[in-house]
């Protein structure tokens, strides 16, 4: 009988634990302690794309658009969606910016050249083993202004390599007031990766699943 209620008092705490896909995103983002930038429904195309240009356009709103030209993209669990919505802020940036670079910095599992149909390699990690940039910067689409930096060649220290200054440099280098630079990143609740891109970017978007998040954990990320 006590293994049963312990068993049960585990299963109570994890649901209660987790976000409620009927409320309101507003009461989501008030139990984080942050504010909401935008809401991506699943539904319809038009509406997705609606969505994400309010979000680009939050951002805008919320933030000095002259200073923030570097987003990092995080979330603590994996399966948030963290990847399309990096990859659908960039191209709705687009419209408004002169160039966007778009920066797979999952080096554990990169997703993103896959999703545009490029060259994995040369990459970030190429790039940050003194490979010329040029080479490495993927355009996507012939008349876009959207730009690709896969993950590149299998990094044996990721966490080192996104905390060092190399990257630091990186970043500093093609973000400016005519280039928008948008990371992808690896769960921050699994890996310190995330927290080091992070630290080099000027801003930060939390992408929270109501599925899959968990408030805890959600909280011990964002406190990190």
């Amino acid at each position: 009988a006590v293994i049963i209620v312990a068993e049960l008092g585990v299963a109570l705490r994890a649901w209660g634990d987790r976000f409620s896909a009927t409320s309101a995103p507003e009461a989501i983002a008030d139990s984080v302690g942050l504010p909401l930038l935008g809401a991506i429904p699943v539904g319809k195309h038009h509406q997705v794309v609606e969505a994400f240009r309010t979000l680009r356009t939050n951002i805008m709103l919320v933030s000095d658009a002259d200073q923030s030209r570097s987003i990092a993209v995080v979330s603590d669990n994996a399966n948030t969606g963290k990847t399309f919505v990096s990859l659908n802020l960039a191209r709705a940036a687009t419209a408004v910016e002169s160039q966007v670079v778009l920066i797979d910095g999952d080096l554990r599992r990169p997703a993103l050249h896959q999703e545009l149909q490029v060259a994995i390699r040369p990459g970030l990690v190429d790039i940050l083993g003194r490979r010329p940039q040029v080479e490495a910067l993927h355009t996507i689409d012939r008349d876009s202004n959207l730009r690709l930096l896969p993950s590149g060649s299998p990094a044996s220290d990721p966490v080192g390599l996104l905390g060092s200054r190399s990257f630091a440099r990186l970043i500093d280098a093609l973000a400016g007031p005519e280039q928008l630079v948008i990371v992808d990143t690896p769960p921050a609740g699994l890996f310190a990766d995330a927290l080091n891109v992070a630290v080099h970017c000027d801003a930060t978007i939390f992408v929270i699943d109501v599925k899959t998040s968990r408030r805890r954990a959600v909280r011990r990320s964002l406190k990190a």
